[in-house]
């Protein structure tokens, strides 16, 4: 494949791409060096001699974790579809809910999920597709290992508590 005037497609065999461990960095940093890296290669520029990470700025997202583990994640074969359907993807729906938007739920809904993080309750979120089509996102309560075993992606009418 050529690459096209933006320089996508084209091979990069630069070893400033690869990922490198920072160990400085510590929550609430910020990381940019590999987008800097890609964007520069792309361009056709070289950067070498400049700071590759940058702190503390202010357009790139803080470091986060999730708030807790997913376990195997399984999704109804309807809800599959009506992710499918909207052309979205199911990860951007388990990354919200895995780090705290739990969505369109009320907000007696939203505290019960907040103490569910800390007890190990289970945790539920509800979420549109781009069609409209409403699908929930359900982690299970923690089990006697103290993991979450399960989060399923469901349709409001497959859902039983």
């Amino acid at each position: 494949m050529a690459a096209d005037k933006f320089g996508i497609g084209k091979k990069i065999n630069d070893p400033r791409m690869a990922w490198q461990p920072h160990r400085d960095l510590k929550d609430g940093d910020a990381v940019l060096g590999p987008r800097l890296h890609l964007w520069d290669a792309i361009r056709g520029e070289d950067r070498s001699s400049s700071r590759i990470y940058p702190r503390k700025l202010s357009m790139i997202a803080p470091i986060r974790k999730p708030l807790f583990e997913l376990g195997q994640v399984v999704a109804t074969p309807a809800a599959a579809k009506a992710i499918e359907d909207s052309g979205e993807e199911a990860g951007d729906f388990l990354n919200r809910h895995a780090f705290g938007d739990w969505g369109s739920l009320f907000d007696d809904e939203r505290e019960r999920n907040n103490r569910a993080v800390q007890t190990g309750g289970q945790i539920i979120s509800e979420f549109r597709t781009g069609n409209g089509v409403k699908i929930r996102v359900v982690t299970a309560a923690v089990d006697p290992s103290g993991r979450r075993p399960t989060t399923t992606i469901l349709l409001p009418s497959e859902f039983q508590r």
